[in-house]
């Protein structure tokens, strides 16, 4: 299952256009609730723009691309004073077009593959190459870290619930010293790691968070020569690990697990709207 199946299970029918009547509707439904769901809709939308954008052909008809290759064979024939045969010619001109397809087409398959990596470095939910710590510190260190800033605490609790079956909150309000900065996906200890970014008393701060049952020891994702600091705590079913150059935590203490309220549960509201009908 992927990401998008775990939102809705109609998501790709719904970016294909595939979704009518009742099932339409009720993903519109969970649509206008859910802040995560409409970002992955925006992203696969501009995604399929893009793509299709690369993939649209040349305008140029034949006879301007045949005038182009004449006035060039011309200009080559006028430099070297050599004469081309009328029987030479249409054999000339197989191989001029061939070569020409063939520019054309080298050039078309490097703009879709520059495209899709394009869409894939700014898609979050797009497949990710394993970061060990270290690589995750150091790309918040850089200000090269992949994350985005929850527009509430509904959005921020239910993207953990989504991905990691467990709410996770931050206390309000937060110290002075702290300045949350947004959550982000990785490749750490499993490949649906999670990421949360703060700034403490002017220095980077990042937890690694993923399920419980998926730890390992951390020394497998931390460079050997780091002098890094790595405090691991056990929160409900996950398992945190904070990252910084602190020899004590300094992020355990504001943020908490919590239960996943029934009405912010995709589709869970609408069947409890249907039984209170009965």
């Amino acid at each position: 299952m992927t990401h998008t199946d775990s939102l809705h299970p109609d998501f790709d029918r719904y970016i294909d256009g595939l979704l009518e009547g009742d099932a339409l509707a009720a993903f519109e439904q969970v649509f206008e609730a859910d802040a995560e769901l409409r970002q992955a809709v925006k992203d696969a939308r501009s995604f399929d723009a893009l793509v299709a954008q690369t993939f649209a052909p040349p305008s140029a008809s034949d006879a301007v691309i045949d005038q182009i290759l004449s006035n060039a064979i011309n200009q080559d024939n006028q430099t070297t004073n050599s004469t081309v045969s009328v029987l030479d010619r249409p054999s000339s001109w197989v191989w001029i077009k061939t070569i020409a397809a063939m520019l054309l087409l080298s050039i078309s398959a490097f703009l879709i593959w520059n495209a899709t990596q394009q869409a894939n470095s700014n898609n979050r939910y797009g497949p990710r190459s394993y970061q060990s710590m270290s690589d995750l510190y150091a790309s918040a260190q850089s200000g090269t870290l992949d994350y985005w800033r929850c527009d509430s605490d509904r959005e921020f609790i239910t993207t953990f619930w989504q991905h990691l079956d467990q709410g996770l909150k931050l206390k309000s309000p937060l110290p002075s010293t702290i300045e949350a900065k947004g959550i982000g996906y990785s490749n750490t200890l499993t490949e649906h790691s999670m990421v949360f970014y703060a700034i403490v008393n002017r220095e980077p701060v990042v937890l690694v968070i993923d399920r419980l049952q998926k730890d390992s020891s951390f020394e497998d994702h931390l460079a050997i020569d780091s002098t890094l600091q790595v405090h691991r705590l056990e929160m409900g079913g996950l398992v945190v690990y904070e990252v910084s150059p602190f020899d004590k935590p300094m992020l355990f203490g504001v943020i908490e697990a919590v239960d996943m309220p029934t009405e912010w549960i995709p589709g869970r509201r609408q069947s409890g709207l249907e039984e209170d009908g009965q």
